[in-house]
């Protein structure tokens, strides 16, 4: 009888725990089609750079419908450009909303970005 519970115990911290992941990022799934042409063609700019500052910035309470929202401003050392010419230095601003992304500083990634009111704004979750 204790093997049973104790087997139950686990599937359902393995269950629920899978849920919880899944769930944070349950956006992923709009992006799954996307591929690397689609985003080429429908950013502003396309860029490879390193990251070399991360800083959260809160929105003010108008702007945010849930609490949990804000933006992450990400600065990169821009490598090679594709689709725009930019500074050497050049900063994203990131909208979180329920997904968590994580930049990491000294890391390269490839940058898909529109334009949205003079901000270039990356838009991929998950």
């Amino acid at each position: 009888m204790k093997k049973i519970i104790l087997s139950l115990l686990i599937v359902s911290a393995v269950y629920f725990s899978a849920y919880e992941a899944s769930a944070q990022c349950s956006c992923g799934s709009l992006y799954k089609k996307s591929t690397a042409h689609d985003e080429l063609k429908g950013s502003d700019a396309v860029f490879v750079g390193e990251v070399v500052a991360v800083k959260k910035i809160e929105l003010p309470p108008a702007d945010k419908p849930r609490a949990d929202m804000y933006d992450l401003e990400i600065r990169f050392k821009v490598a090679k450009t594709w689709r725009k010419d930019l500074e050497e230095f050049t900063a994203i601003k990131f909208l979180v909303d329920g997904c968590i992304i994580h930049f990491k500083e000294k890391e390269s990634y490839i940058v898909y970005a529109k334009l949205r009111d003079g901000v270039l704004r990356s838009g991929c979750c998950c």
